[in-house]
């Protein structure tokens, strides 16, 4: 559970990061824009205004201007030719009548484009105004694109990140241990008792019920083994009972005063009589078997009985019951009859 939360956690902080960065470059670009978009318009009225009101600008005029502005300022005539440009010579332009800033101004008095350049990066903003001579007045500004500026800042937006990142980790380690603390201090002996979270409420509930059940049940179950001690303490009759490997898992108190204790033990280091060991290997492997045992100066008759626990393994119960009386009385009946004979 710890790390799952720890991972989700982490998850979330990237995912916050991812969406929070491409926001911000979002506005960022978008308010760049439009600063850049009224700069060139603002820059188109304020030349073409100044070019109107007084009829001795010239050429001269522009050109001074272009040389000190970060912009490119284009003159372009009605038919397309472009008469000055202050970043490229003139003469070296191809026709601009098709370009869409220049048909724009040409119908409707002014219009704007912007071209961006995949390979550079960069996006170049047009805005053109038609003059009161028919000439075209075209201010263009270039920035860079959303793609130009990530690029740009690649390994600062990098740099912040894995800090970000770090600092991330950090703070899902710390929330991730305050979020699991009080789950691992919980008293699931009285669930009731705690004071955590109340999500966890149903789920106390039932292992509050759950623990009165087992409670029961192990009464229960200790009432029973305390029955059934009692009850094969007070047996006169040996009672030993055997797992599906051999292992001793108990004895009463009449097996253990003839036999020995060996409970948890192998049926090997209870008994190495040879009769013993066939009777509980045959009991072992399914099949009932009783044998007599002469131990201590008495004679025992030994009945193992399989008890089926799996498919394919069986327990055994060991029965011991003490037939000396009865052999020393058929001894005396068979003398007798072979004195009489």
């Amino acid at each position: 559970m710890r790390k799952r939360v720890f991972r989700s956690i982490c998850l979330a902080c990237f995912i916050t990061l991812l969406l929070t960065a491409t926001l911000v470059i979002s506005v960022i670009y978008n308010n760049s824009a439009e600063v850049l978009k009224k700069e060139v318009i603002n820059q188109s009225i304020f030349i073409s205004k100044a070019l109107e009101s007084d009829a001795d600008a010239d050429m001269e005029y522009i050109a001074a201007i272009g040389k000190e502005s970060e912009n490119r300022i284009s003159l372009i005539s009605p038919d397309g030719t472009v008469i000055y440009d202050s970043f490229v010579k003139a003469d070296t332009l191809e026709n601009h009548l098709d370009r869409p800033e220049i048909k724009s101004a040409i119908s409707n008095g002014s219009g704007d484009a912007t071209r961006l350049s995949d390979t550079l990066g960069e996006k170049t903003y047009y805005y053109a105004v038609k003059l009161n001579n028919g000439d075209i007045l075209r201010v263009a500004a270039t920035s860079k694109s959303a793609f130009g500026i990530i690029s740009s800042a690649m390994i600062w937006i990098v740099l912040i990140a894995i800090v970000i990142l770090v600092l991330a980790v950090i703070s899902a380690k710390w929330l991730t241990d305050l979020i699991i603390k009080p789950i691992n201090n919980l008293n699931l002996e009285e669930p009731l008792s705690n004071s955590t979270y109340e999500e966890l409420s149903p789920l106390l509930t039932r292992l509050e019920k759950q623990n009165q059940k087992i409670s029961c049940q192990l009464e229960e179950l200790t009432a029973r083994q305390k029955e059934f001690k009692d009850i094969t303490g007070a047996m006169n009759e040996g009672l030993v009972i055997y797992g599906e490997k051999g292992n001793i898992l108990f004895e009463n108190n009449s097996a253990k005063r003839i036999l020995g204790d060996a409970v948890g033990k192998s049926y090997l280091e209870l008994c190495r009589d040879v009769d013993y060991i066939k009777a509980i290997d045959s009991a072992i492997s399914g099949k009932p078997l009783s044998v007599k045992l002469n131990k201590h100066g008495k004679i025992y008759q030994l009945s193992a009985n399989p008890v089926e626990s799996n498919s394919n393994s069986y327990a055994a119960i060991l029965f011991i019951v003490d037939i000396t009386d009865k052999e020393q009385a058929e001894k005396m009946r068979r003398e007798f009859s072979a004195n009489v004979s």
